[in-house]
């Protein structure tokens, strides 16, 4: 059992709370809410995911012990539940899903979320050697480019497609799509060959008209991601390389913006509601 310090809210839970999550749902009742940041009854502060049907949403929950992963000293609890979901669909969509080799170009469609800007500062750790950031909110896009992207692209803009194949140039290895209508159709023309398209997210719409003739013609591979499918794997997912761990193109492509911490800017990205508020 936790005491639950914060809870996030992941479009996943505004998604199934309303009965729109495209997965089965589970038998009712249940309290929502995916992950968090929770104490155990000796003080240590821990992620957690909850375990249906009990949720993150309350003033204590109950969990796996394999759920549950040990946070910093230091680290806010908002931050950290922020941190969480966005931060594992950042990284392993990338290091384990598209298997980012070092030197490849990125493109994240939809960097101006939280996901996106962590997905920015992941590939750049990874060693990617360029990351191309396209984003809907240009307040947000401004400052994806502190975060390390090397161009950012505002999509929805009268020149957004000519835009976007000047920033990516040759072809992209690898884009990162939290975003999927007609952007994932766009994004898809701007591939190199063999690239791979990771699926990550909707939120420009649930259906893409996607040109049979680019994936052919390219070879391109399209493959989803969901963190809940992780779960009860008979494996796991690969080891991936810590952040600190050196890479062949991290001399010459990981910028000092980056460096070994990210951020998710919190203030501008985030609203915190008091927990009694949300139940």
């Amino acid at each position: 059992m936790l005491e639950v310090c914060a809870a996030a809210v992941n479009p996943f839970d505004v998604m199934a709370s309303s009965g729109r999550f495209y997965a089965k749902p589970g038998p009712l009742p249940v309290v929502v809410g995916l992950d968090g940041i929770g104490r155990k009854a000796h003080g240590r502060r821990v992620y957690f995911e909850a375990t249906a049907p009990y949720g993150a949403a309350a003033e204590r929950t109950l969990v796996e012990p394999h759920s549950i992963i040990d946070v910093p000293d230091g680290l806010d609890h908002a931050v950290g539940a922020a941190l969480g979901n966005a931060g594992l669909a950042a990284w392993l969509s990338l290091a384990w899903r598209a298997e980012l080799a070092a030197g490849e170009t990125v493109l994240v469609l939809g960097a101006t979320g939280t996901a996106g800007r962590l997905a920015v500062q992941v590939a750049k750790l990874l060693g990617a050697g360029r990351v191309i950031a396209a984003g809907r909110n240009l307040a947000r896009l401004r400052g994806v480019a502190e975060l390390g992207a090397d161009a950012c692209v505002a999509l929805g803009a009268d020149d957004a497609e000519a835009a976007l194949h000047e920033a990516v140039g040759s072809g992209v290895d690898v884009v990162i799509d939290f975003l999927w209508g007609a952007h994932a159709a766009l994004a898809l023309q701007t591939t190199a060959p063999d690239a791979r398209f990771i699926q990550v997210g909707n939120a420009a719409g649930l259906d893409a008209a996607i040109p049979a003739g680019v994936v052919r013609s390219k070879s391109v591979g399209i493959l989803g991601y969901a963190n809940y499918t992780l779960r009860g794997r008979s494996g796991t997912p690969p080891t991936v390389p810590s952040p600190s761990t050196p890479r062949p193109a991290e001399s010459k492509s990981t910028p000092s913006a980056c460096g070994s911490r990210m951020s998710t800017r919190p203030g501008s990205a985030n609203a915190r509601v008091p927990l009694a508020s949300s139940c």
